[in-house]
Protein backbone atom coordinates (compact mmCIF):
# COMPACT_ATOMS: atom_id res chain seq x y z
CA UNK A 1 0.00 0.00 0.00
CA UNK A 2 2.83 2.28 0.54
CA UNK A 3 4.25 1.83 -2.46
CA UNK A 4 1.04 2.30 -4.29
CA UNK A 5 0.51 5.44 -2.36
CA UNK A 6 4.06 6.84 -3.70
CA UNK A 7 3.79 5.84 -7.45
CA UNK A 8 0.51 8.03 -6.86
CA UNK A 9 2.07 10.79 -5.33
CA UNK A 10 4.98 11.02 -7.84
CA UNK A 11 2.52 10.67 -10.87
CA UNK A 12 1.02 13.49 -9.02
CA UNK A 13 4.18 15.98 -9.56
CA UNK A 14 4.80 14.99 -12.82
CA UNK A 15 1.84 16.18 -14.11
CA UNK A 16 1.69 19.60 -11.90
CA UNK A 17 4.96 19.99 -13.45
CA UNK A 18 4.04 20.30 -17.32
CA UNK A 19 1.66 22.67 -16.13
CA UNK A 20 2.17 25.68 -18.28
CA UNK A 21 3.74 28.57 -16.85
CA UNK A 22 2.23 32.30 -18.41
CA UNK A 23 4.49 33.41 -20.92
CA UNK A 24 6.93 36.33 -20.00
CA UNK A 25 6.54 38.89 -22.39
CA UNK A 26 4.51 42.52 -22.69
CA UNK A 27 0.94 42.47 -22.44
CA UNK A 28 -1.29 40.78 -25.73
CA UNK A 29 -3.09 44.18 -26.20
CA UNK A 30 -0.29 46.08 -26.27
CA UNK A 31 1.46 43.79 -29.05
CA UNK A 32 -1.61 43.87 -30.75
CA UNK A 33 -2.11 47.97 -30.27
CA UNK A 34 1.68 48.36 -31.53
CA UNK A 35 1.85 46.00 -34.40
CA UNK A 36 -1.43 46.80 -36.10
CA UNK A 37 -0.91 50.82 -35.65
CA UNK A 38 2.96 51.20 -36.66
CA UNK A 39 1.61 48.88 -39.76
CA UNK A 40 -1.01 52.08 -40.90
CA UNK A 41 1.54 54.31 -39.79
CA UNK A 42 4.12 52.62 -42.25
CA UNK A 43 1.30 52.62 -45.34
CA UNK A 44 0.61 55.91 -44.71
CA UNK A 45 4.68 57.12 -44.19
CA UNK A 46 5.11 54.86 -47.62
CA UNK A 47 2.24 56.54 -49.75
CA UNK A 48 3.62 60.09 -48.17
CA UNK A 49 6.71 59.85 -49.41
CA UNK A 50 5.95 57.75 -52.97
CA UNK A 51 6.97 54.89 -52.14
CA UNK A 52 3.38 53.36 -53.11
CA UNK A 53 0.26 54.44 -54.45
CA UNK A 54 -3.13 54.83 -53.01
CA UNK A 55 -4.35 51.68 -54.79
CA UNK A 56 -1.46 49.59 -53.25
CA UNK A 57 -1.64 51.36 -49.56
CA UNK A 58 -5.60 50.46 -49.82
CA UNK A 59 -4.89 46.85 -50.63
CA UNK A 60 -2.20 46.68 -47.98
CA UNK A 61 -4.62 48.37 -45.31
CA UNK A 62 -7.16 45.52 -46.36
CA UNK A 63 -5.04 42.48 -46.09
CA UNK A 64 -3.39 43.36 -42.66
CA UNK A 65 -6.46 45.44 -40.61
CA UNK A 66 -9.36 43.35 -40.85
CA UNK A 67 -10.67 41.14 -37.97
CA UNK A 68 -9.42 37.68 -38.86
CA UNK A 69 -6.45 36.12 -38.89
CA UNK A 70 -4.48 37.89 -41.21
CA UNK A 71 -4.76 41.09 -38.73
CA UNK A 72 -0.80 42.68 -38.20
CA UNK A 73 -1.27 43.22 -34.59
CA UNK A 74 -3.00 39.13 -34.02
CA UNK A 75 0.46 38.06 -36.54
CA UNK A 76 2.33 40.11 -33.64
CA UNK A 77 0.57 39.06 -31.04
CA UNK A 78 0.60 34.72 -31.60
CA UNK A 79 4.54 34.57 -30.99
CA UNK A 80 3.90 34.15 -27.78
CA UNK A 81 1.99 30.66 -28.79
CA UNK A 82 4.91 29.13 -30.08
CA UNK A 83 8.23 28.73 -29.28
CA UNK A 84 9.72 29.63 -33.01
CA UNK A 85 7.17 31.92 -35.26
CA UNK A 86 9.41 29.47 -38.07
CA UNK A 87 6.69 26.80 -37.09
CA UNK A 88 4.42 28.86 -38.59
CA UNK A 89 5.66 28.80 -42.56
CA UNK A 90 8.29 26.39 -44.95
CA UNK A 91 11.53 29.10 -44.83
CA UNK A 92 12.13 27.53 -48.33
CA UNK A 93 10.63 25.34 -50.86
CA UNK A 94 7.37 26.16 -53.52
CA UNK A 95 5.06 28.01 -51.16
CA UNK A 96 7.96 30.52 -51.25
CA UNK A 97 7.58 31.92 -54.88
CA UNK A 98 3.67 30.69 -54.45
CA UNK A 99 2.46 34.30 -53.53
CA UNK A 100 3.41 37.44 -55.25
CA UNK A 101 2.72 41.52 -54.75
CA UNK A 102 -0.29 41.63 -52.29
CA UNK A 103 -2.52 38.30 -52.88
CA UNK A 104 -3.94 38.28 -49.15
CA UNK A 105 -5.71 35.08 -49.91
CA UNK A 106 -2.74 33.20 -50.91
CA UNK A 107 -0.56 34.32 -47.77
CA UNK A 108 -3.60 33.73 -45.44
CA UNK A 109 -3.81 30.18 -47.03
CA UNK A 110 -0.26 29.15 -46.13
CA UNK A 111 -0.59 30.49 -42.76
CA UNK A 112 -3.62 28.53 -41.69
CA UNK A 113 -2.65 25.97 -43.31
CA UNK A 114 0.14 25.80 -39.85
CA UNK A 115 -2.23 26.25 -37.13
CA UNK A 116 -1.00 26.55 -33.47
CA UNK A 117 -1.58 23.47 -31.81
CA UNK A 118 -2.25 22.93 -28.21
CA UNK A 119 1.46 21.49 -27.62
CA UNK A 120 2.96 24.64 -29.20
CA UNK A 121 1.54 26.60 -26.53
CA UNK A 122 2.57 24.83 -24.00
CA UNK A 123 6.52 24.50 -25.01
CA UNK A 124 6.37 28.32 -25.15
CA UNK A 125 4.68 28.48 -22.35
CA UNK A 126 7.61 26.89 -20.79
CA UNK A 127 10.81 27.50 -22.98
CA UNK A 128 10.43 31.93 -23.73
CA UNK A 129 14.40 32.35 -23.47
CA UNK A 130 13.79 34.10 -27.18
CA UNK A 131 11.90 36.96 -26.19
CA UNK A 132 14.90 38.37 -23.10
CA UNK A 133 18.12 39.93 -23.13
CA UNK A 134 20.07 40.20 -26.38
CA UNK A 135 17.95 37.21 -27.75
CA UNK A 136 15.59 39.91 -28.70
CA UNK A 137 17.08 41.77 -31.28
CA UNK A 138 18.53 38.34 -32.37
CA UNK A 139 15.18 37.09 -33.23
CA UNK A 140 14.19 40.14 -34.47
CA UNK A 141 17.08 40.75 -37.16
CA UNK A 142 16.40 36.91 -38.46
CA UNK A 143 12.55 37.10 -39.14
CA UNK A 144 13.37 40.98 -40.24
CA UNK A 145 16.25 40.07 -42.63
CA UNK A 146 13.61 36.87 -43.60
CA UNK A 147 11.13 38.94 -44.09
CA UNK A 148 13.04 41.41 -46.88
CA UNK A 149 14.27 38.75 -48.61
CA UNK A 150 10.86 37.49 -48.93
CA UNK A 151 9.68 41.20 -50.33
CA UNK A 152 12.79 41.07 -52.75
CA UNK A 153 11.42 37.73 -54.35
CA UNK A 154 8.22 39.62 -55.07
CA UNK A 155 6.11 38.37 -52.53
CA UNK A 156 4.94 41.31 -50.38
CA UNK A 157 1.97 39.79 -48.54
CA UNK A 158 4.07 37.27 -46.88
CA UNK A 159 6.76 39.36 -46.07
CA UNK A 160 4.94 41.21 -44.16
CA UNK A 161 3.12 38.66 -41.95
CA UNK A 162 6.75 37.22 -41.42
CA UNK A 163 7.74 41.11 -40.25
CA UNK A 164 4.94 40.53 -38.06
CA UNK A 165 7.06 38.39 -36.06
CA UNK A 166 9.68 40.44 -36.45
CA UNK A 167 7.83 43.00 -34.83
CA UNK A 168 6.80 41.28 -32.11
CA UNK A 169 10.81 40.68 -30.34
CA UNK A 170 11.33 44.33 -31.34
CA UNK A 171 8.25 45.35 -29.05
CA UNK A 172 9.53 43.10 -26.31
CA UNK A 173 13.16 45.23 -26.72
CA UNK A 174 11.06 48.59 -25.10
CA UNK A 175 9.98 46.23 -21.78
CA UNK A 176 13.02 46.89 -19.48
CA UNK A 177 11.91 43.06 -17.63
CA UNK A 178 12.89 41.86 -20.96
CA UNK A 179 15.80 43.63 -22.16
CA UNK A 180 18.02 43.28 -18.80
CA UNK A 181 16.66 40.26 -16.82
CA UNK A 182 19.02 37.77 -17.50
CA UNK A 183 16.69 34.53 -18.12
CA UNK A 184 18.95 31.94 -19.29
CA UNK A 185 21.19 32.38 -16.03
CA UNK A 186 18.63 31.59 -13.33
CA UNK A 187 15.42 29.81 -12.58
CA UNK A 188 11.68 30.82 -13.10
CA UNK A 189 10.88 32.20 -10.01
CA UNK A 190 14.10 34.37 -10.32
CA UNK A 191 13.52 35.66 -13.32
CA UNK A 192 10.18 36.45 -13.08
CA UNK A 193 11.10 38.36 -10.25
CA UNK A 194 13.35 40.45 -12.44
CA UNK A 195 11.22 40.46 -14.98
CA UNK A 196 8.30 42.15 -12.85
CA UNK A 197 9.72 44.59 -11.20
CA UNK A 198 12.11 46.33 -13.72
CA UNK A 199 8.90 46.27 -15.84
CA UNK A 200 6.96 48.30 -13.18
CA UNK A 201 10.09 50.42 -12.09
CA UNK A 202 10.77 50.94 -15.55
CA UNK A 203 14.26 52.20 -16.96
CA UNK A 204 15.58 55.21 -18.64
CA UNK A 205 16.16 55.53 -22.72
CA UNK A 206 18.02 58.14 -24.55
CA UNK A 207 16.29 58.94 -28.17
CA UNK A 208 18.26 60.62 -31.07
CA UNK A 209 15.77 62.19 -32.68
CA UNK A 210 16.50 61.75 -36.44
CA UNK A 211 15.18 63.38 -39.68
CA UNK A 212 13.38 59.73 -40.14
CA UNK A 213 12.00 59.55 -36.60
CA UNK A 214 10.67 62.91 -36.90
CA UNK A 215 8.93 61.97 -40.01
CA UNK A 216 7.05 58.99 -38.16
CA UNK A 217 6.23 61.35 -35.37
CA UNK A 218 4.57 63.72 -37.82
CA UNK A 219 2.25 60.66 -39.20
CA UNK A 220 1.67 59.86 -35.87
CA UNK A 221 0.49 62.71 -35.16
CA UNK A 222 -1.91 63.61 -38.20
CA UNK A 223 -3.28 59.89 -37.61
CA UNK A 224 -5.01 60.79 -34.08
CA UNK A 225 -8.03 58.60 -34.47
CA UNK A 226 -6.07 55.34 -34.84
CA UNK A 227 -3.44 55.84 -31.79
CA UNK A 228 -5.90 58.11 -29.11
CA UNK A 229 -4.48 60.85 -27.75
CA UNK A 230 -1.01 61.14 -29.58
CA UNK A 231 -0.49 64.58 -29.67
CA UNK A 232 1.03 64.42 -25.64
CA UNK A 233 3.15 61.35 -26.35
CA UNK A 234 4.55 63.07 -29.92
CA UNK A 235 5.70 66.43 -27.92
CA UNK A 236 7.03 64.71 -25.17
CA UNK A 237 9.91 62.92 -27.24
CA UNK A 238 10.34 66.02 -29.63
CA UNK A 239 11.31 67.80 -25.91
CA UNK A 240 13.64 65.00 -24.63
CA UNK A 241 16.06 67.15 -26.12
CA UNK A 242 19.31 64.98 -25.06
CA UNK A 243 17.25 64.00 -21.82
CA UNK A 244 16.19 60.36 -20.59
CA UNK A 245 13.07 58.78 -21.01
CA UNK A 246 11.54 56.02 -18.86
CA UNK A 247 9.99 52.81 -20.50
CA UNK A 248 7.98 50.18 -18.80
CA UNK A 249 6.65 46.79 -20.13
CA UNK A 250 3.68 44.69 -19.49
CA UNK A 251 0.56 46.30 -19.91
CA UNK A 252 2.07 49.62 -18.15
CA UNK A 253 3.15 51.71 -21.30
CA UNK A 254 0.78 54.50 -20.69
CA UNK A 255 2.69 55.50 -17.02
CA UNK A 256 5.19 57.53 -19.65
CA UNK A 257 4.40 59.80 -21.88
CA UNK A 258 5.75 59.04 -25.63
CA UNK A 259 6.79 55.43 -25.05
CA UNK A 260 4.08 53.87 -27.42
CA UNK A 261 4.53 56.44 -30.19
CA UNK A 262 8.09 55.91 -29.47
CA UNK A 263 7.39 52.27 -30.31
CA UNK A 264 4.53 52.44 -32.77
CA UNK A 265 7.36 54.82 -35.07
CA UNK A 266 10.27 52.39 -34.44
CA UNK A 267 8.21 49.26 -35.70
CA UNK A 268 6.84 51.13 -38.58
CA UNK A 269 10.19 51.90 -39.85
CA UNK A 270 10.88 47.91 -40.22
CA UNK A 271 7.47 47.68 -42.05
CA UNK A 272 8.46 50.08 -44.80
CA UNK A 273 12.23 48.43 -44.39
CA UNK A 274 10.10 45.29 -45.95
CA UNK A 275 7.50 47.75 -48.77
CA UNK A 276 10.91 49.49 -49.63
CA UNK A 277 12.97 45.93 -50.54
CA UNK A 278 9.69 44.85 -52.49
CA UNK A 279 9.45 48.64 -54.15
CA UNK A 280 13.26 49.32 -54.75
CA UNK A 281 15.06 46.17 -54.23
CA UNK A 282 16.92 48.25 -51.51
CA UNK A 283 17.81 46.36 -48.21
CA UNK A 284 17.88 48.15 -44.89
CA UNK A 285 19.72 47.58 -42.07
CA UNK A 286 18.92 48.31 -38.53
CA UNK A 287 21.82 49.36 -36.18
CA UNK A 288 21.23 46.96 -33.00
CA UNK A 289 23.69 45.68 -30.04
CA UNK A 290 23.45 44.74 -26.49
CA UNK A 291 26.48 45.69 -25.50
CA UNK A 292 27.93 43.57 -22.34
CA UNK A 293 31.10 44.16 -21.01
CA UNK A 294 32.93 43.43 -17.42
CA UNK A 295 34.59 46.70 -15.56
CA UNK A 296 37.44 46.80 -13.20
CA UNK A 297 37.89 49.85 -10.91
CA UNK A 298 39.56 50.62 -7.80
CA UNK A 299 37.99 50.00 -4.87
CA UNK A 300 39.09 51.06 -1.09
CA UNK A 301 38.90 48.43 1.19
CA UNK A 302 40.40 47.61 5.39
CA UNK A 303 43.22 46.16 3.04
CA UNK A 304 43.43 48.66 0.90
CA UNK A 305 43.09 48.94 -2.72
CA UNK A 306 41.59 46.16 -4.24
CA UNK A 307 40.17 45.90 -7.91
CA UNK A 308 36.49 45.85 -8.43
CA UNK A 309 34.97 44.51 -11.07
CA UNK A 310 30.94 44.88 -12.41
CA UNK A 311 29.12 43.73 -15.77
CA UNK A 312 28.14 47.21 -17.38
CA UNK A 313 25.26 46.60 -20.12
CA UNK A 314 23.94 49.13 -22.68
CA UNK A 315 21.18 47.67 -24.93
CA UNK A 316 20.47 49.84 -27.78
CA UNK A 317 18.48 49.51 -31.49
CA UNK A 318 18.48 52.72 -34.01
CA UNK A 319 17.66 55.78 -32.53
CA UNK A 320 16.77 54.27 -29.55
CA UNK A 321 19.16 53.52 -26.54
CA UNK A 322 19.46 52.25 -22.37
CA UNK A 323 20.94 54.24 -20.00
CA UNK A 324 23.98 52.04 -19.08
CA UNK A 325 23.30 49.51 -16.32
CA UNK A 326 25.63 47.85 -13.89
CA UNK A 327 25.55 44.32 -12.25
CA UNK A 328 27.56 43.67 -9.49
CA UNK A 329 29.88 40.97 -10.01
CA UNK A 330 32.45 41.67 -6.36
CA UNK A 331 30.15 38.66 -5.02
CA UNK A 332 29.08 36.98 -8.26
CA UNK A 333 25.23 38.22 -8.81
CA UNK A 334 23.30 37.17 -5.82
CA UNK A 335 19.25 36.36 -5.98
CA UNK A 336 17.89 35.89 -2.52
CA UNK A 337 14.39 34.36 -1.86
CA UNK A 338 12.10 33.95 0.90
CA UNK A 339 10.39 30.21 1.53
CA UNK A 340 7.70 28.44 2.81
CA UNK A 341 7.36 25.09 2.56
CA UNK A 342 4.42 22.76 3.43
CA UNK A 343 4.96 18.77 3.46
CA UNK A 344 3.81 16.07 4.21
CA UNK A 345 6.70 12.89 5.38
CA UNK A 346 5.92 8.96 5.79
CA UNK A 347 7.86 6.22 6.90
CA UNK A 348 9.43 3.36 5.23
CA UNK A 349 8.28 1.15 7.92
CA UNK A 350 5.21 0.37 9.85
CA UNK A 351 4.38 1.52 13.49
CA UNK A 352 5.87 5.02 13.11
CA UNK A 353 3.07 7.99 12.50
CA UNK A 354 3.27 10.01 10.00
CA UNK A 355 4.12 13.61 10.14
CA UNK A 356 3.06 16.70 8.56
CA UNK A 357 5.57 19.94 8.74
CA UNK A 358 6.41 22.90 7.54
CA UNK A 359 10.03 24.55 6.55
CA UNK A 360 11.00 28.58 6.28
CA UNK A 361 14.13 29.66 5.25
CA UNK A 362 16.20 32.37 3.30
CA UNK A 363 17.86 30.51 -0.02
CA UNK A 364 20.57 32.53 -2.04
CA UNK A 365 21.17 31.76 -5.19
CA UNK A 366 24.80 32.78 -6.63
CA UNK A 367 25.87 33.78 -9.98
CA UNK A 368 30.08 33.75 -9.86
CA UNK A 369 31.91 35.61 -11.94
CA UNK A 370 34.16 32.98 -14.17
CA UNK A 371 36.35 33.53 -17.55
CA UNK A 372 35.98 31.39 -20.49
CA UNK A 373 38.92 29.22 -19.50
CA UNK A 374 37.51 28.33 -16.02
CA UNK A 375 37.42 24.33 -15.14
CA UNK A 376 34.22 25.26 -13.20
CA UNK A 377 32.47 27.30 -16.17
CA UNK A 378 30.73 24.55 -17.32
CA UNK A 379 28.97 23.33 -14.35
CA UNK A 380 28.06 26.60 -13.47
CA UNK A 381 26.67 26.92 -16.99
CA UNK A 382 24.47 24.15 -15.99
CA UNK A 383 23.29 24.74 -12.92
CA UNK A 384 21.67 27.82 -10.98
CA UNK A 385 23.55 26.80 -7.34
CA UNK A 386 22.42 28.28 -3.99
CA UNK A 387 22.23 27.42 -0.39
CA UNK A 388 19.27 28.10 2.19
CA UNK A 389 19.37 28.70 5.82
CA UNK A 390 15.81 28.03 7.51
CA UNK A 391 14.03 26.38 10.52
CA UNK A 392 11.68 23.38 10.39
CA UNK A 393 8.77 22.25 12.28
CA UNK A 394 7.56 18.87 12.19
CA UNK A 395 4.16 16.98 14.26
CA UNK A 396 2.86 13.58 14.12
CA UNK A 397 -0.43 13.65 12.25
CA UNK A 398 -2.18 10.86 14.87
CA UNK A 399 0.04 11.52 18.00
CA UNK A 400 -0.06 15.65 18.84
CA UNK A 401 2.25 14.88 21.86
CA UNK A 402 5.24 14.07 19.42
CA UNK A 403 6.64 17.25 17.70
CA UNK A 404 10.29 18.03 16.76
CA UNK A 405 11.45 21.50 15.36
CA UNK A 406 15.21 23.08 14.47
CA UNK A 407 17.36 24.70 11.96
CA UNK A 408 18.04 23.68 8.68
CA UNK A 409 20.49 23.68 5.60
CA UNK A 410 20.02 23.28 1.91
CA UNK A 411 22.45 22.92 -1.19
CA UNK A 412 20.26 23.79 -4.25
CA UNK A 413 21.23 22.75 -7.62
CA UNK A 414 18.61 24.34 -10.12
CA UNK A 415 19.30 22.90 -13.95
CA UNK A 416 19.55 26.18 -15.74
CA UNK A 417 16.85 26.86 -18.60
CA UNK A 418 14.65 24.34 -17.26
CA UNK A 419 11.82 23.25 -14.04
CA UNK A 420 13.81 20.73 -12.59
CA UNK A 421 15.83 20.99 -9.75
CA UNK A 422 17.63 19.06 -7.16
CA UNK A 423 18.13 20.05 -3.08
CA UNK A 424 20.76 18.03 -0.20
CA UNK A 425 19.19 18.83 3.37
CA UNK A 426 20.45 18.88 6.73
CA UNK A 427 19.00 19.89 9.87
CA UNK A 428 19.88 19.55 13.48
CA UNK A 429 16.28 18.78 15.40
CA UNK A 430 15.25 19.11 18.66
CA UNK A 431 12.81 16.16 19.27
CA UNK A 432 9.95 15.22 21.69
CA UNK A 433 8.64 11.83 20.95
CA UNK A 434 6.83 9.22 23.18
CA UNK A 435 7.95 10.79 26.82
CA UNK A 436 11.48 10.73 24.75
CA UNK A 437 13.61 14.30 24.19
CA UNK A 438 16.61 14.03 21.96
CA UNK A 439 18.79 15.20 19.30
CA UNK A 440 18.88 14.39 15.53
CA UNK A 441 20.03 14.97 12.72
CA UNK A 442 18.19 14.35 10.06
CA UNK A 443 19.63 13.99 6.04
CA UNK A 444 18.36 13.48 2.81
CA UNK A 445 17.68 14.96 -0.78
CA UNK A 446 14.65 15.88 -3.06
CA UNK A 447 13.70 16.52 -6.73
CA UNK A 448 11.80 19.95 -7.49
CA UNK A 449 9.52 20.79 -10.25
CA UNK A 450 9.41 24.18 -10.04
CA UNK A 451 6.89 27.09 -11.66
CA UNK A 452 6.48 30.76 -11.47
CA UNK A 453 6.13 31.47 -7.87
CA UNK A 454 6.05 28.00 -6.13
CA UNK A 455 7.53 24.55 -6.59
CA UNK A 456 6.50 20.75 -5.83
CA UNK A 457 8.99 18.16 -4.47
CA UNK A 458 9.51 14.76 -3.57
CA UNK A 459 12.77 13.57 -1.72
CA UNK A 460 13.85 10.86 0.25
CA UNK A 461 15.65 11.14 3.66
CA UNK A 462 17.01 9.43 7.17
CA UNK A 463 15.08 10.14 9.94
CA UNK A 464 16.25 9.60 13.96
CA UNK A 465 12.83 8.39 15.14
CA UNK A 466 11.72 6.96 18.59
CA UNK A 467 9.62 4.19 19.51
CA UNK A 468 11.16 1.97 21.76
CA UNK A 469 14.06 3.11 21.78
CA UNK A 470 16.05 5.47 18.94
CA UNK A 471 16.75 4.45 15.53
CA UNK A 472 17.25 5.48 12.01
CA UNK A 473 14.24 5.30 9.65
CA UNK A 474 14.26 6.25 5.71
CA UNK A 475 11.51 8.54 4.91
CA UNK A 476 9.61 9.50 1.88
CA UNK A 477 7.79 12.76 1.78
CA UNK A 478 6.41 15.44 -0.68
CA UNK A 479 5.85 19.35 -0.38
CA UNK A 480 5.04 22.47 -2.03
CA UNK A 481 7.63 25.31 -1.83
CA UNK A 482 5.77 28.94 -1.73
CA UNK A 483 8.76 31.98 -3.73
CA UNK A 484 8.86 34.89 -2.31
CA UNK A 485 11.35 36.37 -4.93
CA UNK A 486 13.25 39.74 -2.83
CA UNK A 487 15.15 40.84 -5.69
CA UNK A 488 18.43 40.66 -7.08
CA UNK A 489 21.99 42.50 -7.40
CA UNK A 490 21.24 45.26 -10.27
CA UNK A 491 21.35 48.56 -10.10
CA UNK A 492 22.54 51.66 -12.43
Amino acid sequence: MPAMILRMLLLSVFLLSIVPDPSHAMSSEEHRLISRNALLVSVAYAQKNNLIDGDEAARLKACFTGNDDMNYGRLSEIVDDVTDPSKFMKLYGPEADAVHGVDCAGAKAMLTARKVTLINRLMASKYNEDHFQEKTLTKFKEFNDLAQFYALRGNLAWALVVNAFASHYLEDFFAPGHVLTPRTEVNNISARALHDILDKEGAKIGVRMSPELAGYLDVIREMKQLNGDSEQGVNALLALDGRYMITYGDGMMKNSPGQKELMIAEVAKTVTAVIRAYKTRELTRFESDYVVRINAEKKSTLLGESDYYYEEIAPRFDDVAYKPYRRDYELGRLVPIVELSPFLATPLKSGVNARWGVEADLAVYGIPRLTDESAARKFFDTFLVGAALGYDYTDEIFNATNYAHGPMLKLIFDLKNSDIGFCLYVKWRFNHENDNNFQSFPFGGRVTFSRDFFALYAGVGNEPRYTDKQENIATVYVGLTLYFPVGMTLFE
